[in-house]
């Protein structure tokens, strides 16, 4: 009789395994390679764009969200405190709130568990439950750039204080990238030209931000440097989208596109007009404000300058004039065409700039 139940546990228990393999999952909704495993999940990307109905700015986005619903008190972790505003922040980085909330109805955003079940074992899954889409949220952007599997990136150990954790995730802020300051296209397209492409020149003096021209990048592909990029095939319009924003693109071509390497932009040798003191500091289009077209102004002051008034503060250009000098009229000493200093009006020697009239601001 015991070994008839032993037999009968035996094949019981065999019967079960064979159900539970036999039922066939369709992981290539979720999974790109056949057999995903925890440290390689090769999850899909999730399209988001469909359906979005609710846009908000990352200003009104809440700071934190305590992340609870999932954990139990058999967990070793706490519950995660999930920096949203950051995140929504560098969502203007990588295509906005899509990368997180998809098939959002009309209204107020969404709860993840409204759609998604706190609930691991089911029968359907067709979809993640919340710990996975949690994880797989999380993983996307993570561990494409970290390439690491280390739980304690975002969750806390329950003996862990904040305070302590704090001090050693000072570690894990983004490293600052090495921007080049000069890149080199080849342009095979368009008579096996060169563009040349001063990166600094446009960080540094034309005061663009990363999100200016990268804001549909993935994170990964400037903050993890070990990725192999993919070769863009992008069609030719598209890859002068960036540069649409500022430049006209659809003539002139020969601006950008030259036989060699082209020399860095010189403001003064291109319009004869250097850019000193206040002028180095303004963006392109404070001045230039007749869309993409950078040329053309004229090089009296007056042209940008017709409110001023006679009581400027002459301190604004660096130098507070002397008593003698104060009372003065600005032609009496400049070229009104181009303000040129001319201490011959007054004076026969102790010309300008070896004696200055007044004090320079520091």
């Amino acid at each position: 009789m015991k070994k008839l139940l032993i037999l009968l546990l035996i094949s019981v228990s065999i019967y079960a395994q064979h159900q539970q393999n036999s039922i066939k999952y369709n992981c290539n909704l979720c999974h790109e390679c056949e057999n995903p495993t925890k440290l390689n999940p090769c999850l899909k990307s999730c399209p988001r764009d469909e359906v979005i109905t609710v846009y908000h700015s990352a200003e009104k986005a809440p700071d934190i969200i305590k992340i609870d619903l999932v954990k139990s008190e058999k967990d070793i972790y706490q519950a995660v405190n999930f920096t949203h505003k950051l995140h929504a922040e560098m969502s203007n980085m990588a295509g906005g709130c899509v990368i997180c909330h998809h098939y959002n109805p009309v209204g107020k955003v969404v709860a993840c568990r409204e759609c998604h079940e706190n609930q691991r074992k089911r029968e359907v899954l067709d979809k993640p439950d919340l710990k996975g889409a949690y994880h797989r949220q999380c993983l996307m952007c993570h561990k494409t750039w970290k390439k690491q599997d280390d739980c304690n990136f975002c969750h806390l150990q329950n003996n862990v204080k904040s305070s302590a954790a704090k001090q050693k995730n000072k570690k894990n802020v983004h490293p600052k990238i090495e921007t080049p300051k000069k890149i080199l296209f080849k342009s095979n397209g368009y008579k096996n030209t060169l563009v040349t492409f001063y990166h600094n020149d446009h960080t540094q003096t034309f005061g663009l931000e990363c999100k200016s021209c990268h804001n549909s990048d993935a994170c990964a592909k400037c903050h993890n440097q070990n990725v192999v990029q993919v070769k863009n095939s992008s069609k030719k319009m598209d890859k002068h989208q960036v540069c649409s924003s500022c430049h006209d693109v659809k003539t002139n071509c020969q601006e950008c596109h030259k036989s060699k390497e082209a020399k860095r932009f010189n403001h003064f040798a291109k319009t004869g007009f250097e850019l000193k003191n206040y002028h180095s500091k303004l963006e392109c289009s404070k001045c230039h404000r007749n869309g993409k077209s950078y040329s053309g102004l004229k090089k009296e002051c007056s042209n940008c300058h017709s409110a001023w008034q006679p009581d400027f503060k002459h301190k604004k250009v660096g130098l507070v004039l002397s008593e003698e000098h104060s009372e003065l009229a600005c032609e009496d000493c400049h070229n009104l065409k181009t303000m040129k200093v001319d201490c011959s009006n007054c004076h026969e020697e102790n010309f300008y700039p070896k004696h200055l009239p007044g004090k320079k601001v520091k």
